[in-house]
């Protein structure tokens, strides 16, 4: 089953990750926090060209993005059969950008926030 998740439907996206068995986005930062659950991820970059020329991209795309870029419906049902057969395809990859992106994994950011806040 497929949602739309747009903010209109969700207004908290973060309450919706632990429900999603796959993350489809273009180019929203959301596959970010997704990555801590180590769950497939997968880009649609319709009009890459454009947005890069438009608004740029903080981080090398190619480089930050694990999972496929797909262009073409019998890509994306390629890749999306690919990944409910094998949910820890591209896993080391996503790991890896996992890591560059997030310093903590434990779970306790707002405690750190809070005794930081408390010392400040």
């Amino acid at each position: 089953r497929m949602v739309l998740a747009d903010q209109s439907v969700f207004p908290d996206a973060q309450e919706l990750l632990p429900h999603i068995d796959v993350v489809i986005t273009d180019y929203s930062s959301i596959y970010v926090d997704f990555l801590l659950l180590d769950r497939p991820v997968m880009f649609f970059p319709y009009d890459r060209d454009q947005y890069e020329q438009e608004r740029g991209f903080t981080f090398d795309y190619d480089a930050t993005t694990p999972g496929p870029h797909v262009s073409s419906a019998t890509e994306f049902t390629s890749e999306l059969e690919a990944y409910f057969e094998n949910p820890a395809k591209d896993s080391a990859k996503r790991i890896e950008v996992r890591d560059l992106f997030h310093e903590h994994q434990d779970g306790k950011s707002v405690k750190r926030i809070l005794e930081n806040m408390a010392e400040g």
